[in-house]
């Protein structure tokens, strides 16, 4: 977020990062997306999240391909009037990027496997559809 809104009272950032494995080894993941419909979900749910939790400013940086242990794989930033705005908005785009962005995952460690959504992800989602 180059330049804040005036308005901006608070600004919640969020990273999310490739971890080691059970058995702390160091993991790597390979992301794949289908360009174009990507973008085009990601962008209808930060239309959603303004909407909802009266945003002023978003920005989304997920990367693809090969991320290695400890490197960040998404990063997103909100801005609101208020700090429980911006903390709500950037959990709901969280919860939405986890479960419905088309972005598939390899976990590339001794066995590769693409990942399954987890149960929990799908509860978290659920929470916002209530």
């Amino acid at each position: 977020m180059a330049t804040l809104d005036e308005q901006a009272g608070g600004v919640v950032c969020f990273t999310g990062r490739v971890r080691q494995d059970a058995q702390g080894q160091p993991e790597a993941l390979f992301l794949e997306h289908y360009p174009g419909m990507t973008e085009r979900i990601i962008q209808q749910h930060v239309l959603n999240a303004c909407q909802r939790f009266t945003l002023l400013q978003v920005q989304i940086q997920h990367r693809i391909g090969k991320i290695a242990a400890g490197e960040a794989i998404v990063w997103v930033a909100v801005a609101a009037v208020h700090r429980r705005q911006a903390f709500e908005g950037c959990a709901f785009l969280m919860d939405f990027l986890k479960t419905e962005a088309p972005l598939w995952k390899k976990n590339m460690g001794n066995e590769a496997a693409w990942v399954e959504s987890r149960p929990e992800d799908q509860q978290a989602k659920a929470l916002w559809l209530l």
